[in-house]
């Protein structure tokens, strides 16, 4: 039941939105006058300032818990809410937000990239998916959809001397462009079918009502549109060229924090208007994706020697799992794969992480033959990314068998048996290259890599506690994720 409340309530509850667009406005200001001296410009100032907002954030967010404990509240004529799946979201892209920050001052202060544009744009895809994770309405999910797409445009293009970055922002901007084309057209069809867009009032109306060409021809191009966006085969065609003509940082911007929300809304969208379950359309869609996506991410990362194209792939591979679970009409799967983008996010944020904490302003390792044998001279380096790789592969103990293993459990429970062989068939070959890694790391021919340069200790020390975390904690308190997965689930439907 929803009921209204008053603009002070409304802004209370929107409090996390509304401290970074304060952000937003004030560093805009401030950047007329401190951008030209890069002294004390970003990042040594901006970030600062975003990260005492985003603290602020976080106090906040809890805040409007207990005034949803029964009810949610609507707003809007319905459009946005405010409800406990929503908030336990911004919290998740609240903390990997902060793990980006954090990266991101050592990064751009070495390779001495001050761009003050990029802190306002960062906040401004924040703002964008913090209230993607709030609406109730197709029209306003294309609408953040869009802002926060803007704001990558912008990103990839904002090294505008290198024409990697210039080829990665057109295409993604053309690409991304036709994406939105079909999203808006899925959306009219649906409208002059159902006469609503609002995800609640379209529940009953799909579940009482009958289909048309029309109709389905909507979903069809709303579900393409929203695996676009998330990079799922055969969609993925800008995904590569993006990873590897960003700055690093970026990369890790783009494949961590935007896939949070995307899922979380295409789970929420799934449940909440009813259109994806049973044989559908979208369902099946999804299903065909999926299974696609696995097995083109596992085979085409074997033939990858760039290290960006590879974990390209290897993301294409690990969201088609996600898309495979979605597609099913299983409580479980739903849970197990909103778990899986929680936790496989923190892996990628770790992953690009030590890429970021590696490089130098004359060093990067492109080429994964720049990880020849770096074990003999750093021998720390070496057994945390080999322990990345494994926890990527999902090879037990580690939290990403556990992750896959809940996941093919789900499928088995909806008597998905053939596809439970081909996902783990494609997992087989994808561990290949997994493995071949380790192997370069530590059993290649040995090579000069006098350019590798260490950071600081605190630096290692830090992302080996955050692994440490990630590959026991899953263990010692298996529930942790799931609960907060049904919690989710259950607050949906």
């Amino acid at each position: 039941m929803f009921i209204s409340y008053t603009l002070a309530d409304i802004l209370y509850c929107q409090s996390f939105e509304v401290l970074l667009a304060l952000h937003v406005l004030s560093i805009t200001c401030m950047s007329v006058f401190i951008a030209g001296n890069r002294y004390i410009a970003y990042p040594t100032i901006l970030l600062p300032s975003l990260s005492i907002t985003g603290f602020l954030s976080l106090i906040f967010i809890p805040i409007p818990l207990g005034m949803i404990s029964l009810t949610n509240i609507s707003y809007f004529l319905g459009i946005l809410g405010l409800e406990l799946p929503g908030l336990v979201v911004k919290t998740f892209l609240l903390i990997a937000i902060f793990l980006v920050i954090i990266l991101n001052r050592s990064f751009l202060s070495t390779l001495k990239h001050f761009n003050y544009e990029y802190g306002i744009l960062l906040v401004i895809s924040l703002i964008a998916l913090s209230i993607l994770c709030s609406t109730n309405d197709f029209l306003t999910i294309y609408l953040t959809i869009e802002l926060q797409s803007l704001a990558f445009y912008s990103l990839i293009a904002i090294q505008s001397r290198s024409e990697y970055s210039i080829e990665a922002a057109i295409k993604y901007f053309v690409l991304g462009a036709i994406a939105s084309c079909f999203l808006l057209f899925g959306l009219n069809l649906i409208y002059a079918k159902y006469g609503t867009i609002q995800l609640d009032q379209l529940s009953s109306l799909i579940m009482n009502g009958t289909s048309s060409i029309g109709s389905t021809i909507g979903l069809v191009l709303l579900t393409s549109a929203f695996l676009f966006k998330i990079g799922i085969a055969p969609f993925h065609i800008w995904l590569c060229d993006v990873y590897e003509g960003s700055v690093t940082s970026l990369t890790l911007l783009f494949a961590s924090i935007p896939k949070i929300a995307l899922v979380f809304i295409l789970t929420k969208t799934l449940l909440l208007s009813g259109i994806g379950w049973g044989e559908s359309p979208w369902s099946n869609l999804l299903w065909l994706t999926g299974l696609i996506s696995v097995f083109w991410g596992s085979f085409a990362a074997i033939y990858q020697k760039r290290v960006k194209r590879l974990l390209s792939y290897s993301s294409i591979s690990h969201l088609g799992l996600i898309i495979v679970a979605l597609s099913s009409t299983s409580c479980l799967a739903a849970q197990s794969g909103f778990t899986y983008i929680i936790i496989y996010s923190l892996i990628v944020i770790i992953s690009f992480g030590l890429l970021m904490l590696i490089t130098r302003q004359y060093f990067y390792p492109k080429f994964i033959l720049n990880w020849l044998n770096v074990s003999r001279s750093h021998l720390w380096l070496g057994m945390l990314f080999s322990v990345l790789l494994f926890i990527t592969a999902g090879i037990p103990p580690f939290v990403g068998f556990y992750l896959k293993f809940n996941i093919l459990l789900s499928l088995l429970e909806q008597s998905y048996v053939f596809t439970v062989m081909l996902v783990v068939l494609a997992n087989c070959f994808s561990a290949f290259y997994y493995i071949r890694l380790v192997k370069i790391v530590f059993f290649a021919k040995s090579v000069d890599n006098n350019q590798w340069l260490l950071p600081a200790s605190f630096s290692i020390s830090f992302s080996i506690i955050v692994l440490i975390s990630l590959a026991s904690g899953y263990l010692i308190n298996p529930q942790l994720m799931e609960n907060l997965s049904t919690l989710v689930y259950l607050y949906l439907v």
